[in-house]
This record gives structure tokens, C-alpha cells and sequence, in this order.
């Protein structure tokens, strides 16, 4: 759903580590915002890490496939911390630069996923990515008891 309207959207599926994995994919949207077009990537990566250093190189490679790197945002469950080596690979080529909105703006660590019984995050999993064309205004992130992850808003 998007108050914008979609020019156009897909849905890639991502490689797995092992068939026997659950399949993941990533959705590529374009949206017309006001007079501009961004492109969208949204993702549920996988919950075993041999799949994820396999799956964020690959999202790299079709992000990359974009003619500019400008008015890009990549969102979703990622489902690694900061410190992991799948991170790490978010900018490890010379073409992409992008930033964490949520580290961008806020000092704090921003959990949002492995509740506790208090149901209290204890860890940050899930991210807004944009291109550095993109300015974050806000990014927060907001907790609800329906859900078993925080979101992450982020108004540009």
C-alpha cells in the first residue's frame, strides 16, 4: 500500500544458502513522489546468517543495477545486528553509499526485535536505507503489542 502512486513493481526471489531454506524475496517498487520517482526495496532476509551473506550481496547487485543511485530507500526485517558481517556488506562496494536513517539521527540503539517477557526489544533487526540524495527529517522507531517487531518510521 502507498499513498504515492506505483509506476511499476516486482518481486525478485533471493538465493538461499540450502533449498531446503525458506524462500525470501525482495520487492522493487517505483513510486511517483510528487514530481520525482524513488525506487523501493523491501525485504524479509532470512533468519540463518549462510543465507543472509549470500542474500545482501545479491540486493546490493540488483540495487546497483540502477541507472542513478539517487532517491533509493531499502527497508525491511533484516534480521542481523549492527556489528554483523552481513552489515558490513551493505556498503562494501565503491558504487553504494547508503545511510541508516535510524543511526543517522539518533544516538540511542534503536532495538527492535527480540522481545523479552516484559516484551521489551533487545535487539536491532530491522532498518530504513536510503541513498545519500535523501535527507531523513525523523527516524523513530515504535513498538505495539500486536506486532513481534518495532517499526521503523522514518519521514524524509
Amino acid at each position: 500500500m502507498s499513498k504515492y502512486p506505483i509506476l511499476e513493481a516486482e518481486i525478485i526471489q533471493l538465493p538461499r544458502a540450502t533449498q531446503s531454506a525458506e524462500p525470501r524475496s525482495l520487492i522493487r517498487v517505483r513510486l511517483q513522489v510528487d514530481t520525482s520517482i524513488w525506487t523501493i526495496f523491501i525485504t524479509h532476509l532470512s533468519t540463518e546468517e549462510d543465507d543472509r551473506l549470500i542474500q545482501v550481496p545479491f540486493i546490493v547487485s540488483e540495487i546497483e543495477k540502477e541507472t542513478t543511485f539517487e532517491k533509493i530507500v531499502w527497508m525491511g526485517d533484516f534480521n542481523f545486528e549492527p556489528s554483523s558481517a552481513e552489515y558490513s556488506l551493505i556498503n562494501s562496494t565503491s558504487i553504494l553509499n547508503f545511510t541508516d536513517t535510524y543511526r543517522f539521527l539518533n544516538s540511542d540503539l534503536g532495538y527492535t526485535g527480540n522481545f523479552n517477557e516484559d516484551h521489551i526489544p533487545n535487539k536491532r533487526i530491522d532498518y530504513i536505507m536510503c541513498s545519500p540524495d535523501l535527507l531523513p527529517e525523523t527516524s523513530e522507531i515504535f513498538c505495539s503489542l500486536s506486532s513481534d517487531h518495532c517499526a521503523v518510521i522514518t519521514q524524509f
